[in-house]
C-alpha cells in the first residue's frame, strides 16, 4: 500500500455532535519546495464539511417532519374516532331521557286533573307532583348536558351545520326564560327591550325582534347564558336579560349578580373545558364546555361573544352576544 504521508480533516457535526469527518490525505511524496497542501486547502475542507452538515441537519428535519405529520395524522384519526363514538353514545342516551321526560310530564298532567279532596290524599298527591317536577328538572340537565356535548362532538368533526330561517327573537327569549322559572323559583328574572322592561310571559305592545338564523341553535346559546347565570348567581340573585338593535347588529345581554370573572382569565373561557379557578372553587358543578359551544355557535352565525366583569363576587358578569339582525 501507499505511504501516507499527510492529512487534514474537518469535522462534520449533527444536532451539536461530531459525527463524521470529511479530509483529504497525501501519499505522493513532496516535490522541491512543495508543501503538502495548498494554503487555503484548511478553508476549503471547513466549508465542505459545514455543507455536509447542513445537509444532514435538513435531512434529520425533514424525517422529523415527515414523522410528525404521520403522528399528526393518527392523532387526527383517533380524535375523530372519539368525537365518532361521544356523538353516537349522547345519541344513545337521548332517547331514554326522552322518555322518562315525557313520562313524568304525562304524569304530572294526569295528577293535576283528578286532585282529590281530602288533605291527607292532597298532600300525598302534591308530594308526587313535587317528586316528578324534580324528575323533570334533573332529566332537562342532563338532556341539556348530552345536547352540549352532541354539539360540541359536531363541531369537533366540523359538521355543524346551520339551519337559517327568521323568527322572532324577543319570543325565544321569553320561551327560554319561561322554561327556566318553574325550576329557579328563588332567581328573579328581569327582561329588558331597548332598555324598557317587558314582562317574560304574556301578550303586550313589545315590538318584534327579527332576525335570520337558526333558531334552534341561538335557543342553545341563550339557555347556556342564562343556566350560567343562575348557576354561579347568589340565591336569590336577580337574572337580568336585554336585548336591543344597535345600528343592524342586535346585542342580547346576561347580567347576573355572581362571583364573576377574573379579568386574567376571561379571555380562555371559550377555550373547551376551560373553568375560571374561582368557578372550580365554587359548589357549581360544569364540564366547562358552555361558553365553548356558545362562542362557536355565536361565531358560526357571523357573530361575537364579548365579557364584561370585575372579577369580585357580587358583581357578577355581563356576557353580551352580537348577532347581524332584521329590524321589523
Amino acid at each position: 500500500p501507499r505511504k501516507l504521508r499527510a492529512a487534514i480533516y474537518a469535522p462534520v457535526f449533527l444536532h451539536g455532535r461530531v459525527v463524521g469527518l470529511l479530509g483529504a490525505e497525501r501519499h505522493r511524496p513532496l516535490e522541491k519546495a512543495e508543501s503538502y497542501f495548498p494554503q487555503w486547502s484548511d478553508d476549503l475542507l471547513t466549508a465542505l464539511a459545514r455543507l455536509a452538515s447542513m445537509s444532514m441537519e435538513n435531512a434529520a428535519l425533514l424525517a422529523s417532519v415527515e414523522h410528525l405529520q404521520t403522528e399528526s395524522e393518527t392523532l387526527r384519526t383517533l380524535l375523530n374516532q372519539k368525537e365518532e363514538y361521544l356523538l353516537l353514545t349522547s345519541h344513545e342516551l337521548k332517547n331514554p331521557l326522552t322518555s322518562i321526560l315525557g313520562q313524568a310530564q304525562i304524569m304530572q298532567r294526569r295528577l293535576k286533573r283528578i286532585m282529590p279532596g281530602q288533605t291527607d290524599e292532597l298532600q300525598e298527591t302534591n308530594e308526587l307532583l313535587s317528586g316528578l317536577a324534580s324528575i323533570e328538572h334533573q332529566t332537562r340537565r342532563i338532556e341539556h348536558m348530552i345536547n352540549t356535548l352532541v354539539e360540541v362532538s359536531r363541531i369537533g368533526l366540523d359538521r355543524l351545520e346551520l339551519y337559517l330561517q327568521e323568527f322572532d327573537l324577543l319570543q325565544l327569549i321569553r320561551r327560554t326564560l319561561g322554561e327556566q322559572l318553574p325550576f329557579t323559583s328563588n332567581h328573579e328574572f328581569r327582561l329588558f327591550v331597548h332598555g324598557e322592561p317587558v314582562p317574560i310571559e304574556g301578550n303586550d305592545s313589545a315590538p318584534s325582534v327579527l332576525i335570520q338564523a337558526d333558531e334552534k341553535r341561538i335557543e342553545e346559546v341563550l339557555t347556556n347564558l342564562i343556566s350560567n347565570a343562575i348557576k354561579y348567581s347568589p340565591e336569590g340573585g336577580p337574572v337580568t336579560v336585554s336585548l336591543r338593535y344597535i345600528g343592524d347588529t342586535v346585542t342580547i345581554s346576561v347580567e347576573d349578580q355572581g362571583i364573576g370573572v377574573p379579568p386574567d382569565e376571561q379571555a380562555r373561557l371559550t377555550e373547551r373545558f376551560y373553568r375560571a379557578e374561582n368557578a372550580i372553587a365554587s359548589s357549581a358543578k360544569g364540564l366547562g364546555l358552555g361558553l365553548y359551544l356558545v362562542h362557536s355557535l355565536v361565531t358560526k352565525h357571523g357573530g361575537q361573544l364579548s365579557i364584561k366583569s370585575e372579577g369580585k363576587p357580587g358583581k357578577g358578569s355581563v356576557f353580551t352576544v352580537s348577532l347581524p339582525g332584521k329590524q321589523s
